[in-house]
This record gives C-alpha cells, sequence and structure tokens, in this order.
C-alpha cells in the first residue's frame, strides 16, 4: 500500500511539472481576459486542495488503521486520533510557521542587535524559498 501511494505521489508530481507550462499560459490568458470572474477561480481552486487533502488523510488513516487491525478497537481509536492531532497540527503548524516567517524577519531585522538584524535577513531572504518549497 505504501509503495501505491509512492507511485501515485510521483505520478501527481510528474503531471504537476508537465503541465506548468499549459497551466501558467491558461493563467495569463484567463488574468487578461476581463470576462473573468476570479472568486469562482479561486473559490475552484480551493475546492480541489481540499478534495485533495481530504484524500491524503483518508489515505493515511487507511494505512495507519492497517497496521493496528489486530489491536483492540480502544488502541485503533487512540492511534487514528493520535495520528489526526499530529497531522493537524504538523502540517498546519509548518504552513503557518513559514506564512508567519517574513513578518518574524521583517520585525527582526529593524531591531536590536546587529545578530537579530542578520537573523531577521536570513529569515527575509529564506521566506520565498520555503513557501515555494510546500507547494512541490
Amino acid at each position: 500500500m505504501t509503495f501505491d501511494l509512492l507511485l501515485r505521489g510521483g505520478q501527481a508530481a510528474q503531471l504537476r511539472y508537465a503541465g506548468m507550462a499549459t497551466d501558467r499560459a491558461a493563467l495569463k490568458a484567463a488574468l487578461t481576459d476581463p470576462g473573468l470572474d476570479l472568486p469562482a477561480l479561486e473559490k475552484q481552486k480551493i475546492q480541489g486542495a481540499v478534495r485533495t487533502d481530504f484524500i491524503l488523510s483518508a489515505e493515511i488513516i487507511v494505512i495507519a488503521l492497517g497496521t493496528v487491525a489486530a489491536a483492540p478497537f480502544a488502541q485503533q481509536v487512540a492511534v487514528v486520533v493520535g495520528i489526526a492531532l499530529l497531522m493537524t497540527v504538523g502540517v498546519y503548524g509548518i504552513v503557518a510557521g513559514i506564512v508567519k516567517m517574513d513578518d518574524a524577519g521583517l520585525y527582526l531585522s529593524q531591531r536590536g542587535g546587529a545578530a537579530v538584524r542578520a537573523l531577521g535577513r536570513v529569515l527575509l531572504t529564506a521566506a520565498p524559498t520555503a513557501s515555494a518549497g510546500i507547494w512541490i
């Protein structure tokens, strides 16, 4: 089952990178179209992201349940709850940290001594790379 997830992830990455030129051309054409409903387009993108997140979360839960299938029901519940909490805190915590990284970098670059300002500049420089990294 894990190999299946790896295979699907690889196929998704391949499709994403193969279609990037097409997506960019379509995006450019769409943005120049005065009749485009941007809120509807954004809503469609968000719905797709939520659907993908739900499917991936369900797959992770199924894999987790497969590893504790012979365990008592209470242990299965505890494992699923634990994984759900770790996934939520981990994923959303990382995303929130990356989003706030540039704010922290700007704040630090305008305060304190030379070391604090240098750390702020490092955070400001690293924020775009970290943000791009979560979209892979």
